[in-house]
């Protein structure tokens, strides 16, 4: 017999909870200790650890994008400086004949 659903039933988090961890979220690192203490602990609320779970999740993917993104403008970067300053310089670092420069 499956139990009943005031057995499962989990206390529900009020609005003032939901808030004050949204506010400690909102601060850089203390969100991520938050984040991985909820996460880990075990005596809190399941939702709430389902919660810090999905922000983990998010932070680790954001993060790695961010480091895409990072590596992939630096490589664009690099290539455009060393194209630009081959237009306006030549290999001994002289100005090229009909540049601004």
């Amino acid at each position: 017999m499956p139990p009943s659903h005031e057995q499962s039933a989990t206390p529900v988090i009020s609005k003032t909870n939901w808030f004050w961890t949204l506010l400690a979220l909102s601060i850089p690192m203390v969100g991520l200790a938050f984040c991985l203490y909820w996460f880990f602990s075990q005596n809190t609320n399941p939702t709430k650890r389902n919660f810090a779970a999905a922000a983990l999740l998010w932070a680790i993917i954001l993060f790695v994008l961010n480091i895409i993104f990072a590596i992939m403008t630096i490589h664009f970067f690099s290539h455009m400086s060393s194209d630009f300053n081959s237009f306006f310089f030549d290999q001994q670092n002289q100005p090229v004949e009909g540049s601004p420069v």
